[in-house]
């Protein structure tokens, strides 16, 4: 099972995904980044590889990013401009996370 591209066409009406131990596998595809509505996405205990899209920088109204238990790599996420982000939960399996800036205000 993968995350497909047409989930970007979801962008008006989507507020969480909530997706955890269901055997996704892949990597996240760049149309997530169009959920700007989106506050919470979940997706750990999951098969996901390679790194997050940048383009989640870009979901403005993400408060709760899990992504626990995957094989994902190479993320790097600056609160300072992807406010309102209040979780970032990224331990187990993923290799490399860096938070960068201030964290909290």
């Amino acid at each position: 099972m993968f995350l497909p591209a047409s989930i970007g066409n979801m962008s008006k009406t989507l507020n969480e995904i909530i997706l955890m131990n269901n055997g996704l596998r892949s990597c996240f595809p760049k149309e997530i980044g169009l959920l700007k509505k989106l506050t919470v996405l979940d997706v750990n205990f999951n098969q996901l590889i390679g790194p997050l899209p940048n383009e989640i920088g870009g979901m403005r109204s993400l408060e709760q990013l899990d992504v626990a238990h995957n094989l994902l790599s190479g993320f790097s996420l600056n609160p300072a401009t992807r406010q309102p982000l209040t979780a970032l939960i990224g331990d187990g399996g993923n290799s490399y996370w860096r938070l960068e800036g201030k964290q909290g205000r």
